[in-house]
């Protein structure tokens, strides 16, 4: 779905430390807040949503739209997004939406086809593959997963068909931000309040120790528990 002109919505993206939140009514750019995300830092994407609504004008009962990047990323700084913006949905009654975090990394680079990768650690790099029009609209998008570098180089091998030219772009070093959801409008889905989470790509460092001591998964949305 799309809002309708004049309608007002605030994203909030969070998959690197170098988060960010954007205001937009209808459909134009209002306010961008960057927000550095630190472990053992004071939380600062909270401040981020408060200090772009007061920029833009705008406030939380007049939103229709709350939209949170949907990663893959660093897992307790999604965590952290999708919290926030599941509760200003709820509050405020608005309709909440996601956005693959590295569509909006790709639709900053322009037309293209993008292999998207992102440091996963362990020798690994998140990966999707988007595709992005001469009007710089992400409209194709598919996860591809945890890829290691040599995969990545077939990755965009693969990608490199009939008109278009793959390259890899680095999220890392140009972080996915909120104000380039309008590029990627025909990737936002609305989702479930209630049931939605992003998708994290790997288990946080502390729930994999928890898991390899225990010798047994931890139910969570990436391991549901097992029946009976």
């Amino acid at each position: 779905m799309t809002p309708h002109i004049g309608e007002c919505e605030v994203v909030l993206e969070a998959s690197t430390p170098h988060a960010s939140v954007a205001v937009f009514g209808g459909g134009v750019l209002l306010a961008q807040v960057l927000a550095e995300m630190r472990p053992g830092a004071d939380e600062t994407l909270m401040p981020a949503v408060d200090a772009a609504l007061r920029a833009a004008g705008v406030r939380p009962a007049e939103l229709a739209w709350v939209t949170c990047g949907a990663g893959p990323g660093g897992f307790t700084s999604l965590r952290i997004a999708a919290a926030i913006a599941k509760g200003l949905a709820h509050a405020t009654g608005c309709g909440l939406r996601a956005v693959p975090s590295l569509a909006l990394a790709a639709a900053a680079r322009g037309p293209g086809r993008w292999i998207v990768t992102l440091d996963a650690l362990r020798g690994e790099r998140y990966a999707a593959e988007v595709t992005v029009d001469g009007l710089g609209n992400a409209f194709e998008y598919t996860y591809l997963g945890l890829l290691t570098p040599e995969a990545i180089t077939a990755a965009v091998a693969r990608a490199a068909t009939g008109p278009w030219q793959a390259a890899e772009s680095d999220a890392n070093a140009t972080p996915p931000r909120a104000a380039d959801a309008r590029g990627c409008e025909q990737l936002i889905t609305k989702v479930d309040l209630a049931a939605w989470e992003p998708l994290y790509g790997r288990l946080a460092e502390a729930q994999a120790r928890w898991e390899q001591s225990q010798g047994r998964p931890l139910a969570t949305a990436l391991h549901p528990p097992a029946d009976g």
